[in-house]
């Protein structure tokens, strides 16, 4: 069957979507007078000047088809039939836009190189393309370029059902190049999306902007660019990604400063204790340098014995330190057998929170201190007295 969108009547082009407005809804009035006219024979072939009829349904898109034993070339392929819609919609875009330029479906310009509407005026010669799928890449730069050779501005919509993730696809990349904003065409909604990449000022983050218009609040300029408001919100948007960010930033360096606060403080409660212990352990071996029986007694039994946790025995007085892989084995406290039990729980708590604090330390200097005044620690408190409460470590 040959099928059109246009045909002659009264010797002007006309298009069979005058008969609906952008959404689809047919004006039943002109339907009704229109059909009355191709009954009359009214309409005519631009190609091989036959009668056409003209179809209106409920289902279809409005077209026209030869009669029968036409011999006419067929000028409409499935798939533009199966974009109907999204033609009817770019061709109300189009009229509403340019009311005093030709609009022409299907138009040939050449031998492989035909618009699917064609806007020509004085100064304006426009091909809009509506792409339900994606072409060959190289044969969309073949196009492109033999548009421009013909003075011809080009302007292409992209099915919108067919990009619906956030990453761009090759043939979107491929366009960008071209066109800073692509055009994305909802013809079930007829919301055209307007989209482009932009660079978050201040920083070298990308973001795509994007932004829906019902199709009839758009107009199409000559240049191919759409009168409306988007490069304003693209800016206000870029303001608020910009502030974000700068947000963001603050948050991060105040966090930084933060952290070199608590670990300043972290080195010289070390190095207090450090110095602490020390003063400690000369006044010991002062002690121990005076009673030798005293000195061999405490390096025979020492408050800790450390050993790698693969190779270790387990007791009730071993220390799982995780942290550092090691078990402790621990001296058993000095004391009445009323506080003892309650002691040794309260120096495993000491351990446990000790274990917890060297997972998150890694200057192994200050770790290797931290252990050192621990076992200082539990070395000079060995009666259960000292552990009524736990102890910081």
């Amino acid at each position: 069957m040959v099928i059109n969108e246009s045909a002659l009547y009264k010797g002007q082009l006309w298009c069979a979507y005058e008969l609906k407005d952008a959404h689809g809804r047919y004006n039943e009035e002109y339907r009704l007078f229109m059909r009355k006219e191709s009954q009359k024979n009214m309409f005519i072939c631009p190609d091989c000047k036959e009668p056409l009829i003209l179809c209106a349904g409920p289902i279809m898109e409005p077209f026209f088809k030869h009669y029968d034993n036409s011999e006419c070339i067929v000028r409409v392929s499935t798939a533009q039939r199966r974009n109907a819609a999204a033609r009817r919609e770019l061709y109300h875009l189009l009229r509403d836009s340019f009311p005093e330029c030709t609009i022409e479906l299907n138009k040939r310009i050449e031998e492989n190189l035909t618009a699917d509407l064609y806007v020509s005026g004085d100064t304006i010669y426009m091909a809009v393309c509506y792409l339900g799928y994606e072409m060959k890449l190289e044969e969309w730069e073949q196009k492109h370029a033999a548009f421009e050779a013909h003075g011809i501005t080009d302007v292409w919509f992209l099915n919108d059902k067919q990009y619906t993730t956030p990453n761009i696809t090759t043939f979107e990349y491929l366009l960008s190049k071209y066109y800073p904003i692509l055009y994305y065409l909802n013809s079930d909604q007829a919301v055209i999306t307007l989209k482009e990449l932009v660079t978050v000022p201040g920083t070298s983050k990308t973001a795509r902007f994007t932004k829906r218009y019902p199709i009839e609040e758009l107009i199409l300029e000559k240049n191919g660019s759409f009168l409306c408001d988007f490069d304003e919100c693209r800016f206000a948007q870029a303001k608020i990604l910009e502030e974000s960010y700068q947000a963001k930033i603050r948050e991060e360096e105040q966090k930084a400063a933060e952290r070199r606060e608590a670990y300043a403080l972290l080195k010289e409660r070390i190095q207090y204790h450090k110095e602490k212990n020390e003063k400690k352990n000369n006044m010991i071996s002062d002690k121990q340098a005076a009673n030798p029986l005293t000195q061999s007694a405490h390096l025979d039994k020492p408050a800790v014995v450390r050993k790698n946790m693969d190779g270790g025995e387990l007791s009730q007085k071993t220390m799982k330190m995780t942290s550092i892989q090691e078990l402790w084995d621990l001296k058993p406290l000095n004391g009445p057998g009323s506080l003892i039990k309650a002691a040794e729980y309260n120096r495993y708590l000491s351990l446990k929170a000790l274990n917890k604090k060297l997972s998150v330390i890694e200057d192994t200097q200050i770790r290797e201190q931290m252990i050192q005044n621990a076992i200082d620690l539990l070395s000079e408190r060995l009666d259960a007295y000292h552990w009524k409460t736990v102890i910081a470590l």
